[in-house]
């Protein structure tokens, strides 16, 4: 099942009727109920891990008559969820190597949607136990597939302010056309249909500026499939009533590694910020460290493996380079007159661009060794 689908198109046009259609009262019960007759339909080993791993997280979470769970209780769930997601990417790209499949629908987005509620549970953020919020909120059809990864207290409050918004709906509407503009003009028509086959034909004229293509091209199709796979789940949220978390704001316009990473994959990359950069700061007070070790997180989410622990690797190191050059830089920055100013930033722009661009080649290839072959090339090292 695709977003592009006609399939899928009357899927979510029967899952928007009937939401509305359904007495106000029993719509948090209709979501999760659709979202397991989808899933049924799809996935179903799907459907029985999310519904496994939800019964753990509420037990976890609240499974005593007791004020608050315990944080052994609660970090022992969370390390469960964390160890679940390991065995699955590691099983899931045995059988890939294999020519098997392996189909858990939205499994790595939703093990880090229990793992944001175990979290906050902990940190007292989240203080109330409403399981038919909860399993509306973790079975919310929209974004079940591909994310965005949003947060279980807006969830909440939307649902609570639950009304008919005629203004949202049109906004809806507006999002998931630019979704479908963006995955099937741009990414498969423009990009896939006739720019994938002119960029091949640079090969023997010139390897470098065609690596440099070939990269390019693959971090676009990237942007504009997932931009508009998110525009639409956006897009079907707001046709719900909800508002989630934009994923994407303007990413190749950011002047730096950090801004880059705070418009590309706003929910993962902000997931990492709050569970994994924040601890690390707090603990050791590194900004170093905690850069590399959110962004080891974040590459390893993807895909366990060595090209995707060097790319993570890669953009920590990236960003650490940032925050020590905007450290030593910013009073002189700041002492430059307008016109240098705003030369400056374009020189940022071209060196951030340039090093998200070569950063592509890493995860491009099959092999941590293509990709690094492909890096290599595009400086003219063959």
């Amino acid at each position: 099942m695709t977003a592009e689908s006609i399939t899928t198109v009357l899927w979510l046009l029967g899952g928007v009727t009937g939401y509305w259609a359904t007495p106000a009262r029993w719509r948090d019960v209709f979501l999760p109920t659709f979202t397991a007759a989808l899933l049924g339909y799809y996935a179903p080993a799907s459907l029985a891990a999310l519904t496994a791993l939800a019964a753990i997280t509420w037990l976890a979470a609240h499974g005593r008559r007791s004020s608050t769970a315990s944080a052994a209780r609660l970090m022992s769930g969370a390390g469960f969820i964390l160890l679940t997601l390991v065995i699955y990417r590691i099983s899931s790209r045995e059988l890939q190597e294999d020519g098997s499949t392996a189909l858990l629908l939205g499994f790595a987005f939703y093990t880090l949607r229990l793992m944001h509620y175990l979290f906050e549970v902990y940190k007292r953020t989240i203080t109330h136990g409403e399981w038919r919020t909860f399993v509306a909120w973790l079975f919310f059809f929209p974004s079940i597939s591909v994310g965005p990864i949003h947060r279980y207290p807006e969830f909440r409050r939307d649902l609570l302010r639950q009304r008919w918004d005629s203004a949202l709906f049109s906004e809806g509407l507006e999002r998931i056309l630019y979704g479908y503009v963006k995955i099937v003009v741009i990414a498969s028509g423009l990009i896939g249909g006739h720019a994938s086959p002119w960029i091949e034909s640079t090969a023997q004229a010139s390897p470098t500026a065609h690596a440099w293509l070939l990269c390019l091209e693959y971090g676009a199709l990237l942007y504009f499939k997932f931009a508009g796979y998110s525009d639409i789940a956006i897009g079907v949220s707001r046709l719900l009533g909800f508002r989630i978390i934009e994923n994407f704001n303007y990413p190749f316009i950011a002047a730096n590694m950090g801004d880059f990473w705070k418009r590309w994959h706003i929910s993962l990359s902000s997931w990492c910020r709050d569970y994994a950069y924040m601890p690390v700061w707090s603990r050791w007070r590194n900004g170093a460290l905690a850069a590399i070790a959110s962004m080891l997180i974040l590459g390893l989410w993807h895909e366990l493996s060595w090209r995707y622990l060097v790319w993570g690797l890669y953009h920590g190191t990236g960003i650490m380079l940032w925050q020590r050059w905007h450290t030593a830089t910013t009073d002189y920055r700041q002492r430059l007159p307008r016109a240098a100013q705003w030369a400056w930033y374009g020189l940022a722009w071209c060196l951030t661009l340039g090093f998200v661009i070569a950063g592509f080649a890493i995860t491009r290839e099959t092999t941590l060794n293509k990709g690094i072959a492909l890096l290599m090339q595009l400086f003219g090292v063959r």
